[in-house]
């Protein structure tokens, strides 16, 4: 009976004193979103999906929504120009 008394003081007596650290991590301002590595979550998807089916050995299939969504959303950054001449030429 006094072993069963002496554990739930002990008890109380811990939870008094982690009382104050988790009120204060409540009432601190939540962390800010950090950013990702895609662009929206249809890009995080569309990644998720060609990924999974290329581990299990299938044949990822892009079609034209996803090709004007990557454009669109700029999946992969800003377009660069391609080159009118090759750098070959370039040094002659």
């Amino acid at each position: 009976m006094l072993k069963t008394l002496l554990a739930c003081a002990l008890t109380c007596l811990g939870l008094i004193a982690l009382a104050p650290s988790l009120a204060r991590a409540d009432a601190e301002e939540p962390t800010p979103p950090q950013k990702t590595l895609y662009a929206t979550d249809y890009h995080m998807w569309f990644s998720i999906r060609i990924s999974l089916i290329d581990r299990l050995g299938g044949i990822p299939i892009i079609d034209s929504e996803e090709i004007r969504a990557a454009r669109a959303e700029q999946w992969w950054g800003a377009p660069i120009p391609a080159r009118t001449s090759s750098p070959q030429s370039e040094k002659r």
